[in-house]
């Protein structure tokens, strides 16, 4: 975070204030990813030292969220987005989002639901953040934003690029902690490398 994510954020921050029309949607992306991040620590870390700033962080980037959001102009960065790829392929991309995170999740949480094999899926963690974030505001931002883009809507456009910001910031994060899995000797199989390294998540 630290190494990556930071300094992406303070870029992004300058950009921002030299009025760029498209720097407003970079940066809600940003914060977004921000928000997610440090929601699912303060929520499925176990209590620990650092709870105070994992706290502080969420607060912090949900609030700028909020902020940033309130002052887009969703008109000036439709226009400002590059016309490639078309309304078409964002609105499949999205909702293969949506369609792989509920695949990815669902049937999880309803067979731990079902058995009360709790443990089994929660691991060394404190609940199921990860599935209740993705499924509770990653899939409905993907619905809304898809039909948006079907609708030929700006708010479609945007909230597309926001999360294709996010994916990309998700990704960054990734690779980082298979790097650092690596450098300090975590066997990993290869198969744990792709989908952690190589891959960027939905």
């Amino acid at each position: 975070m630290l190494i990556f994510e930071l300094p992406v954020l303070l870029l992004v921050l300058r950009w921002d204030w030299r009025r760029s029309p498209v720097a407003p949607a970079v940066l809600a992306g940003v914060l977004g990813f921000f928000t997610y991040y440090y929601l699912s620590q303060v929520f499925a870390t176990a209590q620990n030292r650092s709870f105070p700033l994992y706290m502080a962080a969420a607060s912090l980037a949900g609030f700028a969220l909020v902020l940033v959001a309130s002052r887009l102009n969703a008109d000036e960065v439709a226009e400002a987005l590059p016309a490639h790829p078309g309304h078409w392929v964002l609105a499949a991309y999205l909702i293969a989002v949506a369609a792989a995170l509920i695949l990815a999740w669902l049937p999880g949480i309803i067979m731990t639901s079902v058995t009360g094999n709790i443990a089994e899926v929660v691991g060394p963690y404190t609940s199921a953040a990860t599935e209740a974030l993705d499924l509770g505001l990653v899939v409905p931002v993907a619905v809304i934003a898809a039909v948006q883009l079907l609708r030929r809507r700006p708010l479609g456009s945007v909230l597309a690029f926001i999360m294709l910001v996010i994916n990309v910031c998700i990704g960054m994060v990734l690779i980082a902690q298979g790097i650092a899995q690596l450098v300090w000797g975590v066997p990993l199989t290869p198969g744990e490398i792709i989908t952690k390294m190589l891959t960027l998540p939905p």
